[in-house]
């Protein structure tokens, strides 16, 4: 039993120092995206908030209201409108 032991041992340190490799060291790489401001300028929205014929924008204390109507075109069904009768019947 010894002698089986032995040689599984054995074989266990051949496989783990044959697995084992060392790699050249490499430089790390990554890449990166920088951002550079190229202006500092302020926004407010009440400088921002004008109105044009399809849209309004106004302004009432600290809140921003956006109105916007159009006219719908108007349709008429006629008699193409039809519904099949139900009638459903409940008895306790």
């Amino acid at each position: 039993m010894n002698k089986y032991t032995n040689h599984i041992i054995f074989f266990l340190i051949l496989i783990l120092v044959a697995s084992c490799t060392i790699k050249a060291p490499q430089s790390p790489e990554w890449e990166t995206e920088i951002n550079v401001p190229l202006m500092n300028d302020s926004y407010f929205m009440r400088d921002l908030a004008d109105s044009t014929e399809d849209y309004i924008i106004s302004m009432q204390s600290d809140t921003v209201y956006f109105s916007a109507s159009n006219d719908i075109e108007t349709s008429n069904v006629g008699d193409e409108l039809k519904v099949d009768g139900q009638t459903e019947i409940f008895e306790e």
